[in-house]
């Protein structure tokens, strides 16, 4: 008879197919991760210009319009760090101010001096002051 002698190890293809399976499972976590990137860059967005509407409201009840409304730098470097760009338009009247967004580039969130903060689906930012 032969001496069968027993493997100890695992074969090749038992290899492959574990680092294929750690691959396949390191992609999910992967695209996961950047999506929640994406959204966490888009919700530093959105609070950033709930500031410059707080900071806005603080320049009417000192000044009695909007009129020279500025965002401060700190807010425009907020929204600047999360990779947009911070639009204000303001006159005598009021003011809005909006951003575009990260995770849905041809969407951007607005606020203005009616109150009104919303996604502006497919609408990209301009010169207006109120959110359309």
């Amino acid at each position: 008879m032969k001496n069968l002698r027993k493997s100890e190890g695992f074969t090749l293809i038992e290899l492959l197919v574990v680092i294929a399976i750690i691959g396949i499972l390191a992609a999910f976590v992967m695209v996961a991760v950047s999506s929640s990137k994406k959204k966490a860059r888009d919700a530093q967005i959105k609070s950033a210009l709930a500031q410059v509407r707080t900071s806005a409201e603080d320049y009417y009840d000192t000044n009695g319009d909007y009129d020279g409304f500025t965002a401060a730098a700190a807010l425009t470097a907020d929204v600047t760090a999360a990779g947009s760009t911070l639009i204000v338009n303001e006159n005598d009247t009021g003011y809005a101010a909006g951003a575009q967004l990260i995770n849905v580039p041809a969407d951007s969130w607005c606020v203005d001096s009616t109150g009104v903060a919303k996604l502006e689906v497919g609408v990209t930012f301009a010169a207006q002051t109120a959110c359309p």
